[in-house]
């Protein structure tokens, strides 16, 4: 990260407690829900006064409009576009591509090109007689490490095809013998989901916020796996977000 950057951001905060301004090195993101009293104009606009006013200056050619939106929305019921942005319908944040209605595909198909890609180098590896013992080490560095990259953000929103898909990739990689084992695509999500389950657990971490509230017993019941309350869903797109993914699948 940017000490410099770090700094001039440390101020930077929305107009409304209900928008969210995520920042990163320096990149920053502005998150503003549908229901929000502050506009995106206003929060667009505080942005580039508060730039000014730190002798930065926004650049509009990259900064990009992304409306999530149910998939079967129409159009015409979306906000108007905003002056001077580009609207797209996916967006890469953190090496990670968002898309309009919410769907990993786009983003599947991109991380299935690029293990492909490193395939071929694992392929190209075996010719020069690198030990089994290596190349399994390189397929978990390059193409495992890709594919539970920030995995728990979108795995409960992977389709049944999806997900074949990517187990036929691992089956593709073991029956070359470029790795010692078949990785299963179910194994890895139960896997990175526990693990960041545990993290968030402690008061410390910066996600622990997002979980719910602790049960208060009033009589001695059965262990459980976990004490938080189970919240209220509405809808299936709420019930696979990770923490409501976890909470739920491990009563």
């Amino acid at each position: 990260m940017d000490p410099a950057f770090i700094s001039y951001a440390q101020d930077l905060k929305p107009l409304s407690p209900v928008n969210v301004i995520l920042k990163y090195a320096d990149d920053t993101t502005l998150l503003v829900p549908q229901k929000s009293p502050t506009t995106l104009e206003m929060e667009f606009s505080h942005i580039l006064q508060w730039s000014s006013a730190n002798k930065l200056k926004l650049n509009t050619l990259k900064t990009k409009e992304i409306v999530f939106h149910r998939p079967r929305l129409p159009s015409r019921t979306l906000s108007p576009l905003f002056p001077g942005i580009e609207r797209v319908s996916s967006a890469k944040i953190l090496g990670v591509t968002f898309t309009a209605p919410f769907s990993p595909e786009q983003y599947i198909n991109n991380i299935i090109t690029i293990c492909n890609q490193r395939l071929y180098l694992l392929s190209q590896l075996k010719q020069q007689n690198l030990s089994e013992q290596a190349l399994d080490l390189i397929f978990h560095a390059l193409i495992i490490s890709k594919i539970t990259y920030a995995l728990p953000a979108f795995a409960g929103h992977i389709s049944t095809a999806e997900r074949n898909r990517i187990n036929k990739f691992y089956r593709k990689a073991f029956c070359r013998h470029l790795v010692t084992q078949i990785f299963d695509i179910d194994t890895l999500i139960e896997m990175t989901d526990s693990r960041l389950f545990r993290s968030i657990t402690y008061p410390d971490h910066c996600l622990n916020y997002l979980l719910p509230c602790k049960r208060n017993y009033t009589m001695q019941l059965r262990p459980k796996a976990h004490n938080f309350t189970l919240p209220n869903i509405h809808t299936t797109l709420l019930k696979n977000s990770f923490i409501n993914r976890r909470i739920f699948g491990i009563v």
